[in-house]
């Protein structure tokens, strides 16, 4: 059981249409993160420099409300980016 599910709150991240909040090279990073990739490995992965991968994960994790890694791997499990 999650901490907020007793409170009847949804978690960080979690309404319905948060992914949609996400374009489509979001998307795709979050994929790749949720992926265990570095920003490193998906800069070289995506051709983009590391600044910009940099960037879309800060705007990711603002736009989610989420504030670590773990929390974004978790997300995008309970919205099927990835398997």
């Amino acid at each position: 059981m999650l901490l907020n599910d007793h409170l009847g709150e949804q978690p960080p991240g979690d309404s319905d249409d948060d992914l949609t909040r996400l374009m489509g090279r979001e998307r795709e990073i979050l994929q790749h993160i949720a992926e265990g990739r570095t920003n490193g490995e998906i800069a070289t992965a995506l051709s983009l420099s590391l600044n910009t991968v940099e960037t879309h994960r800060k705007q990711i994790m603002k736009k989610l409300d989420l504030h670590k890694t773990a929390d974004l791997v978790r997300f995008a499990l309970r919205k099927h980016v990835v398997n």
